[in-house]
């Protein structure tokens, strides 16, 4: 017997080893090597990057489209929870960074299309995004603030398919009362594009009071004016007239009734109600063969409405407007042993919020007296300049931001004190 397993042993090894030989290693290093990491600003092979980077393309016939955490499990030092709480939202956070977020994401840039959707103060969520609709997701794992300012502890930029010639249907049934149902149609052309996609997602929920309801409508275009301009445009309308917070148990509860929602959300009806509208365009134009020109523009709006499990300003009353604009050049020289590539533009935001708060009624689900009453603006402009020099075996990267952030604060409930103020923030990031 131990003859037989030493003589099978070494048939393996010589089957592996000749595998091996047959894919040779140059091989292996260009297919890793083909993949570029576009949230670099400058797209760069993401084994010749100094940042820590992932990298994983969508797979329609395996996710299921109801949550981004399917995806991000499967980077390392990438955590994420509350995916079943919708009214929480999925909480995120890069090593360490969006830790310490009570709901949502912050201290974390999102990313769509390369065109930012974290608000100027940090804030971002995703209940407004058509997972189906996604082709590939790039993570920045670290510090970002010399490519993104302000909320940059890591960088998510999920990219949206690039084929608009898809027409399919989704039906999906799960437990819990899950059902879920997509449908996408569009066509392409030498110089035209267009896709329209429609996806309803309702379900009970695992525990008491945790159903959620939500309809998503989106449409994208894409266009080509002449050979050296390109154009895209994508609008989207989010409804979610439920989404039902159970709150959290003791472990005295849950071993009596792990399905049992708290006491408390129950009694006020906590949860959420949100309508999100967004509209993103972004143009490419080659200036000329060295030097190319990226460009967009975007406009959302949110409206809130919460339910805190307490009386005394549990009602919550948001209505957001946050659009911007940002641009940048792109100039590239290829020289016989190396490549030099530089890029300046700049960045600029505005997000006004007026936001109310009300106490709640127990008997029903009518606010009470308002409470709080006041109007946040956040201004924002970043100006970046990247430098990459390039050889077969080294790399350099250079880089420096200056980004001004202006808040302001206008209190409309003036009862308990004027708390109007403002102020105003800069800072250089060097990298």
């Amino acid at each position: 017997m131990p003859l037989r397993k030493f003589i099978l042993t070494g048939f393996l090894l010589v089957a592996f080893k000749g595998t091996s030989a047959a894919q040779p290693d140059t091989l292996m290093q260009e297919t890793i090597d083909s993949i570029k990491i576009f949230a670099l600003r400058i797209p760069s092979s993401i084994l010749r990057s100094t940042m820590s980077l992932s990298h994983l393309t969508f797979r329609p016939s395996l996710d299921q489209g109801v949550s981004l955490q399917e995806n991000l499990t499967r980077m390392p030092g990438v955590f994420s929870m509350n995916a079943n709480n919708t009214a929480q939202d999925l909480r995120i956070s890069i090593r360490g960074f969006g830790a310490r977020s009570a709901f949502g994401i912050r201290g974390i840039k999102l990313l769509v299309d390369g065109i930012p959707e974290t608000t100027p103060d940090g804030q971002g969520q995703i209940d407004n995004l058509t997972l189906f609709s996604l082709e590939r997701i790039e993570v920045i794992r670290g510090p970002a603030s010399v490519l993104y300012g302000n909320a940059s502890g890591g960088v998510i930029a999920l990219q949206n398919s690039s084929d608009f010639d898809v027409n399919k249907v989704s039906v999906m049934v799960g437990s819990h009362g899950l059902r879920q149902f997509n449908a996408t149609t569009g066509f392409e052309t030498s110089h035209f594009g267009l896709t329209a996609s429609f996806n309803n997602i309702k379900r009970r929920g695992y525990r008491d009071h945790s159903a959620f309801k939500s309809r998503q409508v989106t449409g994208r275009m894409k266009f080509q004016a002449k050979k050296k301009i390109k154009a895209e445009l994508a609008l989207s309308y989010t409804d979610s007239p439920v989404a039902e917070d159970p709150g959290g148990l003791t472990s005295d509860q849950v071993q009596t009734d792990r399905l049992q929602a708290r006491d408390a959300n129950m009694l006020y009806n906590a949860g959420e109600k949100v309508r999100h509208f967004n509209s993103r365009l972004k143009m490419s134009s080659d200036l000329s063969d060295n030097v190319v020109a990226d460009g967009y523009v975007f406009y959302a709006s949110r409206d809130f409405t919460g339910r805190l499990p307490f009386s005394n300003g549990g009602g919550i009353d948001l209505q957001r407007k946050h659009w911007g604009q940002g641009m940048h050049l792109t100039s590239k020289h290829i020289m016989p042993s190396s490549i030099w590539t530089f890029l300046a533009g700049y960045d600029m935001a505005f997000q006004n919020d007026h936001r109310k708060r009300f106490n709640l009624n127990i008997d029903n689900d009518d606010s009470g007296p308002l409470g709080f009453n006041q109007n946040e603006t956040f201004r924002t402009l970043g100006v970046y300049g990247l430098t990459k020099w390039q050889t077969n075996k080294l790399s350099v990267d250079l880089a420096l931001r200056f980004d001004w952030h202006d808040l302001g604060v206008n209190d409309f409930f003036i009862q308990d004190g004027d708390a109007s103020d403002a102020i105003d923030l800069e800072a250089l990031s060097p990298g």
